[in-house]
């Protein structure tokens, strides 16, 4: 037989029904089944459960003031539009910046490249000048030998020329002739390097340029000793003790 439920059990139901349904029954002195079926019943009838509201417009009147505030929402938020506009306007232009600015810097690095080369081409021009003034020395020291020997024949044997051959007074001119031209070939290449440091637009090589004048004025005043050479050959000839020269590399 089904049991018949009273009101007061049915209200129970209602304000327990959530609990555990082993309680509900074992509160009501029913069977699980018994109470599982009620529920279910008075589900369907939609006595359990919050109600099924339906929401309503409710019509509300314009504040004035409201109207106000949200027209002053609407022009802010048309400002803030704006303001997003010209922030990608800034932020395309920053792009712009960044990308010339890395341009830059390879054109920075290309300039550092090529100041690394001009710097190398200087070191190669100092060991050049170097060289240079080595040869120099070297010619400087030669010449002064040659012109030591020179003068110290002269005075022991003036009016012997005639006992020494014309011949060998002749290879002597040509020697002095050859070393003469060895000298002008210095000279153009001192000049030519005094050109090379005119061109050249670094400090280093600037501040040689005066030395090198200096080394310049020095090797001419040995080619003027060579410009000589026809006195000395001269006064040579009065010399026996020649043939014993002929021999040397002049």
């Amino acid at each position: 037989m089904r049991k018949t439920w009273t009101a007061a059990e049915e209200t129970y139901i209602k304000e327990n029904f959530e609990k555990s349904r082993k309680d509900l029954a074992e509160h009501l002195g029913v069977s699980l089944p018994a109470i599982n079926s009620k529920i279910q019943k008075m589900k369907q009838l939609g006595q359990l459960g919050k109600p099924n509201l339906v929401k309503k417009e409710i019509p509300v009147k314009k504040d004035p003031t409201l109207v106000e505030a949200f027209d002053v929402i609407d022009e802010k938020e048309k400002e803030i539009q704006q303001l997003k506009k010209k922030l990608d306007i800034k932020n395309k232009e920053l792009k712009e910046y960044s990308e010339n600015n890395k341009k830059h810097l390879h054109t920075i690095s290309s300039l550092q490249g090529k100041i690394t080369g001009t710097e190398k081409d200087a070191e190669g021009h100092e060991r050049h000048l170097r060289e240079l003034n080595t040869a120099l020395r070297y010619r400087e020291n030669h010449i002064d030998d040659l012109k030591k020997q020179l003068e110290d024949l002269n005075p022991y044997h003036e009016g012997l020329s005639e006992t020494v051959p014309k011949s060998c007074f002749d290879k002597l001119t040509e020697k002095y002739q050859k070393l003469e031209v060895k000298y002008a070939e210095a000279q153009l290449e001192i000049e030519e390097y005094e050109e090379l440091i005119n061109e050249e637009e670094n400090e280093v090589l600037h501040n040689d340029y005066f030395e090198v004048k200096s080394q310049l004025k020095t090797h001419k005043q040995f080619l003027q000793i060579i410009e000589e050479k026809d006195t000395t050959i001269s006064n040579l000839k009065n010399g026996a003790v020649l043939i014993d020269i002929l021999g040397r590399d002049l």
